[in-house]
C-alpha cells in the first residue's frame, strides 16, 4: 500500500473517530499540557546560568511523563481494539490501558537514552561537529524506534524486547516513518503561528490552542499505527 493510502485511512479513521478519540484523551492532554505551562513558566523564573530545580519540580515532571505514559497507552490500545472490530467505551479503555503505563515508563526511559545518548556522548567527543552528527544519529534512532509503543501494548512483550524488534522492523519502512514523523511538523508550525496570533488574549487562549495542537498532532500516531498493522507480520523476521 502507498503512503498516501496510509495516509488516507488513517485520516478517515481519525475523522471517523473523533468523538471517542476526544473523549479518551483530551483529559490526559489537559494535564500533561497544564504541566508543560506550569513547568516553563517555572523555568523562566530561574536564572539560566545556575537554575534552582527543588522536589516539586521533580515530582511535577514525574506525573507529566506519567499521565503521557498513559495517554499514549490509550490511545495505542484504542487503535488496536477498533481496529479489531471492537467498540470499546472510554471508561474500559481507560482503565485497561493503565496495565500498560509501567512498562511504558521503561520504554520511554530506554528509547530516550537510546535516542539522546548519541548527542551528549558526540559533544563531548567532537564539540560542535559532534552536535551535528549526534543529531543525524539520533533522528536515525529515534526513526528506527518509532513503533516500540506499539509494540508493547500489542505484542505484549517487554520494553528492551521492542526496542530491538522495532530496530528491525522499520529497516524496510524507514523512509514512509520518517515522512509520516514529519508531518508533525506542519502541525507544529499551524498551531505555533495561531498560538502567536491570539497570544493578546492571555495565557489562557494560547493554553487553549496548545491542547488542540496536542491532540491534533496524534494524527501522527494514527497514521504510525496504520503503516504498523500493514506490516505487522515482518515484526519478528
Amino acid at each position: 500500500m502507498s503512503l498516501s493510502a496510509v495516509l488516507n485511512e488513517a485520516f478517515h479513521f481519525f475523522k471517523n473517530h473523533l468523538r471517542q478519540l476526544a473523549m479518551l484523551t483530551m483529559p490526559l492532554i489537559i494535564g500533561v499540557v497544564a504541566i508543560q505551562s506550569w513547568l516553563g513558566i517555572e523555568l523562566g523564573k530561574m536564572n539560566p546560568e545556575a537554575p534552582q530545580i527543588d522536589g516539586i519540580h521533580l515530582g511535577v515532571m514525574f506525573l507529566g511523563i506519567l499521565l503521557f505514559s498513559w495517554l499514549i497507552s490509550t490511545l495505542t490500545l484504542f487503535l488496536q481494539v477498533v481496529s479489531d472490530g471492537h467498540n470499546p467505551t472510554v471508561r474500559q479503555v481507560l482503565f485497561t490501558s493503565l496495565n500498560f503505563v509501567p512498562p511504558m515508563l521503561l520504554t520511554m526511559v530506554f528509547t530516550g537514552m537510546a535516542i539522546f545518548g548519541p548527542i551528549f556522548v558526540l559533544i563531548a567527543a567532537l564539540k560542535e561537529l559532534g552536535a551535528l552528527i549526534g543529531i543525524v544519529v539520533s533522528v536515525f534512532i529515534a526513526v528506527r524506534l518509532s513503533y516500540v509503543n506499539f509494540m508493547v501494548v500489542v505484542e505484549h512483550i517487554t520494553p528492551l524486547q521492542a526496542i530491538k524488534d522495532s530496530f528491525n522492523f522499520t529497516k524496510p519502512i524507514f523512509f514512509p516513518t520518517l515522512a509520516i514523523l514529519l508531518m508533525s511538523l506542519p502541525i507544529s508550525l499551524v498551531f505555533t503561528v495561531i498560538a502567536t496570533s491570539v497570544s493578546s488574549l492571555g495565557e489562557g487562549a494560547i493554553f487553549v490552542v496548545n491542547i488542540f495542537g496536542f491532540f491534533f498532532s496524534l494524527f501522527v500516531t494514527v497514521a504510525l499505527y496504520r503503516l504498523y498493522m500493514l506490516n505487522r507480520e515482518n515484526v519478528h523476521d
